[in-house]
């Protein structure tokens, strides 16, 4: 029996010590993650210092004069539109950062000559504009001027003088109306 008794003093004091290895393991974890108000304190004034240095960045950037745009590099320009492509651009001028891109191309697909564009950001001042244009197959006098259309009938420009290589179209509407349906 006392082979027996000998036998469970000694699992029972390696229980303890296992079980006290895993609670001094604890005990040592717990103090190893404990954040104390010092810490804290550092952490957040090295949060703001990083919010601030991107502030200021983001604000240098979006105020620096060399990244304001003072070149549109036209491809495949408007013929008839000219003028009013170029009052669009400069309108949409600025950061070239800020630059709202869709607002600008949706500004110049509203002019009835260009079928598509295509803008690119060249920095640090450049805008790379390249357009899709509709092509006038015709033109019809309607008493202030020549009507260029394209073969669905839209009106692209307005000439003073007939533009040569185009069909002139005489007979107002109707005729406009029956040269755009065989024209398809």
């Amino acid at each position: 029996m006392k082979g027996g008794m000998g036998g469970s003093l000694k699992f029972e004091a390696e229980f303890f010590r296992k079980s006290n290895n895993l609670t001094v393991a604890r005990e040592k974890k717990i103090r190893l993650i404990q954040v104390r108000g010092g810490h804290l304190l550092l952490l957040l004034a090295a949060a703001l210092l990083a919010a601030l240095a991107v502030s200021r960045a983001a604000g240098y950037a979006l105020t620096c004069p060399a990244l304001q745009v003072r070149r549109f590099r036209l491809q495949h320009r408007p013929l008839y539109a000219g003028e009013r492509v170029a009052a669009i651009l400069r309108r949409h001028g600025g950061n070239i950062l800020a630059m709202d891109l869709k607002g600008l191309q949706a500004d110049l697909l509203r002019v009835p000559e260009v079928a598509g564009v295509s803008i690119r950001r060249v920095l640090p001042d450049t805008l790379d504009v390249e357009f899709a244009l509709r092509r006038p197959l015709y033109q019809s006098w309607d008493g202030a001027g020549y009507l260029l259309l394209d073969e669905t009938g839209r009106e692209l420009g307005r000439q003073a003088q007939p533009v040569p290589g185009l069909v002139e179209l005489r007979g107002g509407a109707a005729a406009r109306a029956a040269v755009t349906a065989c024209s398809r």
